[in-house]
């Protein structure tokens, strides 16, 4: 950066608190959410604290079920 110039960074919220990213983790959580429903039947619902338990099985889901249906569909806006 030149000399003299500064850029000035603010903190805002958690990255998962953020309302900036609210929409984005909503559509991320429901994909994920039809994979879990789709594959597994242990009744995990997503949600913010279960974002990363359930992230993990998703994984597992992916890796065993590599050329199955299962990856979170592309939501069309």
């Amino acid at each position: 950066m030149a000399p003299g110039k500064s850029l000035n960074v603010m903190q805002r919220e958690r990255f998962f608190d953020d309302s900036f990213f609210k929409e984005a983790w909503e559509d991320f959580d429901r994909a994920v959410q039809q994979v879990l429903d789709k594959f597994d039947n242990r009744g995990l619902k997503v949600n913010q604290g279960s974002r990363s338990e359930c992230r993990d099985v998703y994984s597992k889901i992916r890796s065993n079920k590599i050329d199955e249906d299962l990856y979170a569909p592309r939501l069309s806006r």
